[in-house]
């Protein structure tokens, strides 16, 4: 059964071309990442005129979740 799902994987496109997996089904969202983007976009909605409630939870992330809410932002 397994050989049979990795026959079914165009490898080719996989290492070669760009863009996301040619199978559709990688998800790297986390709960963790949905957090920093709805933070970013508390920031946002407010115009940047004051910080939302949990802001501080920013200082407590690791560096790839403070690029998520960067990115975002």
């Amino acid at each position: 059964m397994t050989n049979e799902k990795l026959s079914m994987i165009n490898w080719s496109d996989w290492y070669f071309n760009p863009g996301v997996d040619p199978t559709g089904t990688l998800n790297f969202m986390t709960n963790n990442a949905m957090a920093a983007e709805n933070l970013a976009n508390a920031y946002i909605a407010d115009g940047g005129n004051s910080s939302p409630t949990n802001y501080q939870e920013y200082n407590y992330w690791y560096s790839n979740l403070k690029v998520v809410f960067q990115n975002t932002l």
